[in-house]
Formats: structure tokens, C-alpha cells, sequence
């Protein structure tokens, strides 16, 4: 279901530290940014994501959208520092504003490498009640291609062999429940894309519900704590993708 706009919505909040009743939606996780792979034949001593925007895919209304504004090292243990609803949802998707990354290869070439990679999507269907997750991203980079340039390399996310490194980073990224909490991609995860974290069935307090709907356009209705209720006119939404 769309929201057409403009026109005037009736919002619903829920309760305000995200904890809601009742096992139909769950309660709120948490979301990390983490290297899963770095490249060979060279030291990073530097990897920072500039993490913009997390946006939960309702599966049945709008996405819903959680601003994260986070500078996160991706080299050590993530903090989980990005806030989920909880609930059922059809999608995650990462924008990610750069990722900087700084080292010396083996032959002693130092570099200084901007990426800048296309949103991080996870289509799989996924519940959230209280689980921290992780986005593991492998970093890419040649060393090879690095020493050829020569001494001191710096390319900007617009040079080829940036775009091209981005691209790959992106492409081998996955989401993972972090069963241990450790912050890290270990044996012990679970990858959401084989099902770690699985919806549940209905309760029988009512149809399984999904804590991105609210009559189609935001919370769900099933087992929420209504908080305040207000009619605003709504002029525009939406956000700029790249």
C-alpha cells in the first residue's frame, strides 16, 4: 500500500524506548557495521564507513527510515551503534556516505583509498525481538594495483579502481545475527539470508503483524502501545537516492 501525498496522516507512536507488548512484534535490536574480509598482501591501519541512513522495508506500507549519522572504525568490534524497531520486515537497506581506507602495502607503497559504495541491500524477510545484527563488509583493495601508481598513493572514490573496489565491496556484503554479541563475524553467527532469524507464527492474539505498518503506512496495530495520537498535514516525503 502507497501513502499518497500530500494529505493528512493520523500518527500513531508507539512507546517510547521501543518495547512493545506482546510477542507479535518484538522488541527493539540493534544494528552494527563490521569488516568480514581485508585484503592480502597489505596493513590497514585506517577503515572508516560513514554510515548515513538505515532504512527497516515495511512489508506492507513504506519504508521506514532511521537516520544513524555514524563515523564507525569497521576494523575493530562494532558497539552496534544503529537503534531497530522491532517486528517483522521484508528488508534492510545501508547507506553508506564513504568508506576511507588507509594502509602500506607489503612493497611499501601508502595509500589513501575513498570508496564510495552503492546502498547495502538485504531483501530477505527477517523478525527483530531485541537480536543485535551486523552488516559484514569486505574491504577491497589491490595491492597490486596500488604499487603500480607508485609510492604514495591517494585516489579519490571517483578514480576507476575506486568505483570498481566499491562495487565489490557492496556486492559481497551480508547480514548477520550476532548470536555471541562480540561485535565480530564469527563462527557463531548466523547469516538472516539462511533464515537466523526466522518470523514468528500468529499467537493468537490476532494476524502476525509487522512493526513497520500502521494502516499500511507505519506501526503496526497488533499489540502496539499507543503513545500519542496526532492528525498533521504532511507536504512531502521522501529522501534523495543516489
Amino acid at each position: 500500500m502507497k501513502c499518497s501525498l500530500p494529505m493528512l496522516v493520523l500518527l500513531v507512536a508507539c512507546d517510547p524506548d521501543g518495547t512493545l507488548d506482546g510477542t507479535s512484534v518484538g522488541n527493539p535490536g540493534k544494528l552494527g557495521l563490521v569488516a568480514t574480509e581485508e585484503p592480502a598482501d597489505l596493513v590497514l591501519t585506517r577503515a572508516e564507513a560513514e554510515v548515513g541512513w538505515v532504512f527497516l522495508r515495511s512489508c506492507a506500507g513504506p519504508e521506514v527510515p532511521l537516520p544513524a549519522d555514524q563515523l564507525v572504525d569497521v576494523l575493530g568490534a562494532s558497539d552496534h551503534p544503529v537503534g531497530l524497531l522491532g517486528g517483522t520486515w521484508c528488508g534492510l537497506e545501508v547507506e553508506l556516505a564513504g568508506l576511507l581506507l588507509e594502509g602500506t602495502t607489503d612493497g611499501g607503497t601508502t595509500f589513501q583509498v575513498e570508496l564510495e559504495p552503492e546502498p547495502l541491500v538485504f531483501d530477505q524477510e527477517f523478525h527483530v525481538d531485541g537480536e543485535e545484527l551486523l552488516v559484514g563488509l569486505p574491504l577491497v583493495v589491490s595491492a597490486t594495483d596500488l604499487e603500480e601508481l607508485g609510492d604514495d598513493v591517494q585516489l579519490p572514490a571517483d578514480d576507476d579502481l575506486s568505483l570498481e573496489w566499491a562495487e565489490e565491496s557492496r556486492a559481497g556484503s551480508d547480514l548477520w545475527a550476532d548470536r555471541d554479541g562480540d561485535g565480530l563475524v564469527g563462527d557463531a553467527d548466523d547469516r538472516v539470508a539462511d533464515g537466523a532469524l526466522p518470523v514468528p507464527v500468529d499467537t493468537g492474539h490476532g494476524s502476525p503483524t509487522t512493526a513497520g505498518d500502521m494502516a499500511g503506512c507505519g506501526c503496526t496495530s497488533g499489540g502496539l502501545a499507543v503513545g500519542w495520537l496526532a492528525l498533521v498535514p504532511v507536504v512531502a516525503i521522501g529522501r534523495q537516492r543516489r
